[in-house]
C-alpha cells in the first residue's frame, strides 16, 4: 500500500464508524476512561471507588466492560471532578445517594 491508497480517519473513530452522536460518544469514552485511569491507581474494592465517584457499582463494571449507553456526560464528568477532588484532599467521600440517584 503506499501513500495514496491509505485511509485517514477523523480522529474520532465513533465518526469514522458513522455512529450516532460521534462527539458525544468520544466524550463519554474519555472520561470513562480517565475515571477508571483514577480508580485502578487506588486497590481500593468497587464499592469505595462507587462512594469516591458518586456513581454505583454497577455502573463502574459497566464501564469496565464499555457500555456507556445508559451514563450521561454531566454524570461522568461530575464522577470524575468528585474523584480529583478526593484524590487531592478536597473533600471526603460521601455515603450517601448520589444525586444521580445510582448510589
Amino acid at each position: 500500500m503506499d501513500a495514496k491508497d491509505a485511509a485517514f480517519g477523523t480522529g474520532n473513530v465513533f465518526e469514522d464508524l458513522n455512529l450516532p452522536e460521534p462527539e458525544v460518544l468520544l466524550r463519554k469514552a474519555d472520561l470513562a476512561s480517565a475515571i477508571l485511569s483514577y480508580l485502578e491507581r487506588d486497590p481500593a474494592d468497587s464499592q469505595h471507588a462507587a462512594t469516591s465517584s458518586g456513581l454505583a457499582s454497577e455502573s463502574l463494571m459497566r464501564m469496565r466492560s464499555g457500555d456507556l449507553d445508559e451514563l450521561r456526560v454531566a454524570e461522568l464528568e461530575d464522577a470524575l471532578a468528585r474523584i480529583r477532588a478526593v484524590e487531592h484532599g478536597r473533600m471526603r467521600p460521601e455515603r450517601t445517594t448520589s444525586r444521580f440517584g445510582l448510589g
